[in-house]
């Protein structure tokens, strides 16, 4: 197993872990900011079909349940699955699968995810983007959010680790883990995106409440 593969591994074991504690987490970390995101979401065309990555205990799923016909999540931890399948959400199917390896089966009007990439080292950033692209039906987007390094200030541990940024994250009973994160520029990220066949914009989000988190609205270019 290479060096980021152990890397990738002990992240995924953290956010398992994590879970039961992660339903209050996420609440308190993306509330303040939530109402700004929703707007976004609700004016953007998502519908029919969506493509929910790494949903973790759902905290998006609901509203996406809402808006389209049918909503697949995949997630590597079948303990935050566990707590999705909780919510009851009859449109919803779950899928437990390894994000670096999961080839899609289907395809998807949207792809759909919230501070999924800055977890993906970018050895692996070609790999994934071409999972999104087998995983979308033609003319279909790539809504995501992710974090500017301005969220490094609430974070511990951070530095880098074979070549790849990390910060660190406890449990509540003490444990640490070593997480992947990387900071986005978010005209940096569209441009290798760009040398890759897609175009996008980029909408600062929570800079009034301290969050350095953007919208991005992604789709392929008509020469793609």
């Amino acid at each position: 197993m290479s060096d980021v593969d152990k890397l990738i591994d002990e992240q995924q074991r953290f956010y398992s872990a994590k879970a039961e504690e992660y339903v209050a987490w996420i609440r308190d970390y993306m509330d303040p900011v939530r109402p700004y995101i929703d707007k976004l979401v609700r004016a953007s065309p998502l519908a029919g079909s969506i493509l929910e990555l790494a949903p973790g205990t759902g905290y998006w799923t609901e509203t996406l349940s809402g808006l389209a016909h049918d909503v697949t999540v995949v997630d590597g931890s079948h303990e935050m699955l566990d707590i999705v399948a909780r919510r009851n959400l009859p449109n919803v199917t779950p899928v437990q699968a390894d994000l670096f390896t999961w080839q899609p089966d289907r395809k998807w009007d949207f792809v759909f995810f919230v501070h999924w990439l800055a977890h993906v080292p970018a050895a692996k950033l070609p790999g994934f983007w071409d999972m999104l692209d087998h995983a979308l039906k033609p003319g279909g987007k790539v809504i995501f959010v992710d974090v500017t390094d301005e969220e490094k200030a609430i974070e511990t541990g951070v530095g880098e680790e074979s070549s790849v940024p990390i910060v660190t994250r406890s449990l509540n009973d003490g444990r640490k883990f070593t997480v992947i994160k990387n900071y986005w520029d978010p005209n940096e990220l569209l441009f290798v995106l760009a040398t890759w066949g897609w175009s996008g914009t980029a909408t600062p989000v929570g800079k009034d409440e301290g969050r350095g988190f953007v919208y991005y609205t992604v789709e392929r270019t008509n020469d793609h």
